[in-house]
């Protein structure tokens, strides 16, 4: 899945491909949208999930943008534990570890902010003919980084559409505030329909807590 600085058709900076040091700042509900996968269309429920790069380039300079922050990237997941599915494998790659069949009954996706991460960017061609950066995997940061890792620069934040914080939401973009206005769960009539499927308790520690898996 295809992600990007969002600027509404703007000209935006985009970071250079390679593994880059990052953690997951944001995760933003966007509400269910129709998604076509040969010829067969679904009613999806998508998530974003947002990271801050802390990587360097080949002059060991720090990368960041015109501004001095650091690069803001992307990635739309299914919310889906199917055994295929993007979301389960890079959260399972990025904690080195299978889900267990009783973590998955009972993890919150927000223990995953504040996780620190190695990124792998690529660039790929849009059908627009942009092009645009997108993360090609999520793996555990080196032993040698665990203990010397640098401050973290973005909030941490998580959006729900049923619990919506409008402050937050005001600071998305355009694009982005249309397709989440534009799912199911954002209309008031279909309250029913927008019970989240976020946990709403607060993160739970497996039994025997291993300390070098991030969440």
């Amino acid at each position: 899945m295809s992600f990007f600085v969002e600027n509404d058709f703007k000209e935006f900076e985009r970071c250079q491909p390679g593994s880059h040091l990052a953690r997951c700042y944001r995760i933003i509900d966007v509400g269910t949208h129709k998604s076509e996968f040969k010829g067969v269309v679904k009613s999806l429920r998508k998530i974003r999930f947002f990271w801050e790069i802390h990587g360097t380039n080949d002059e060991d300079m720090p990368i960041l943008m015109e501004d001095g922050r650091p690069f803001s990237v992307m990635k739309e997941y299914t919310l889906s534990w199917a055994t295929l599915s993007n979301l389960r494998t890079d959260l399972q790659s990025w904690r080195g570890k299978a889900f267990t069949d009783e973590e998955m009954e009972k993890f919150d996706l927000e223990t995953v902010l504040g996780a620190w991460c190695m990124l792998n960017i690529i660039e790929s061609k849009g059908k627009n003919g942009n092009i645009y950066s997108n993360v090609d995997g999520v793996s555990p940061i080196p032993s040698m980084l665990k203990n010397n890792k640098p401050s973290p620069v973005n909030k941490n934040e998580i959006f729900n559409i049923s619990d919506r914080d409008m402050v937050m939401f005001e600071t998305f973009s355009d694009n982005l505030k249309k397709k989440i206005e534009a799912s199911p769960e954002w209309n008031p009539v279909t309250k029913e329909n927008s019970k989240s499927t976020f946990n709403s308790q607060p993160p739970q520690r497996m039994d025997e807590p291993d300390d070098d898996i991030p969440f």
